[in-house]
């Protein structure tokens, strides 16, 4: 049998207790320093509100300043897009009326293309040539940009035409026509 443990008596006031190892050591005692000081606290809530006032005013103006430079970009993104169909549409119908029919040929887009071969394609043109036109409203309808022309032929006289309009002025390629009538 093993004797029981004898009794310790408790260390000394002020003096430290002994450390184990699985135990944490004691926290430091009065007079140390904290590892950060910590913030003072307003008492005067009026300029807690005053601040908080400004901040959302702030944001608010940021965001009606987004929305609007949203608005404003895409506005001028559709204009460029209608002032470049009509150009596009122009300049075929100039290639057409000035019988420059490979220009025009090379305006289309490749699926016309790969419906026509150039040879058939300034046959068609040669037998009515375009005499004149005037370019009318564009529409723009989802992905389709649609401008609509009266066109002036020497054998059908005027002829109201719809061109379809593809791709973007920032593209290499631009705009080319996708049907042309």
């Amino acid at each position: 049998m093993t004797a029981p443990a004898a009794h310790e008596d408790p260390p000394a006031y002020g003096t430290p207790a002994p450390w184990k190892a699985d135990e944490p050591p004691a926290p430091p005692g009065p007079g140390v320093a904290p590892p950060f000081v910590a913030a003072p606290t307003d008492r005067d809530r009026k300029t807690v509100w005053i601040g908080l006032g400004i901040g959302a005013l702030v944001f608010v103006l940021c965001c009606v300043g987004g929305i609007g430079g949203v608005g404003v970009f895409l506005a001028g993104t559709l204009q460029e897009t209608r002032s470049q169909a009509k150009q596009t549409v122009s300049d075929y119908l100039d290639a057409l009326q000035h019988e420059e029919y490979g220009t025009a040929y090379d305006m289309r887009c490749a699926d016309l293309m790969a419906q026509e071969s150039l040879r058939s394609f300034t046959a068609r043109a040669k037998s009515d040539p375009v005499q004149g036109y005037s370019i009318g409203p564009v529409d723009i309808s989802g992905s389709d940009v649609l401008v609509s022309a009266i066109v002036r032929y020497s054998a059908q006289g005027d002829q109201d035409r719809r061109y379809v309009v593809a791709g973007s002025a920032q593209e290499a390629g631009g705009m080319t026509i996708c049907s042309d009538g």
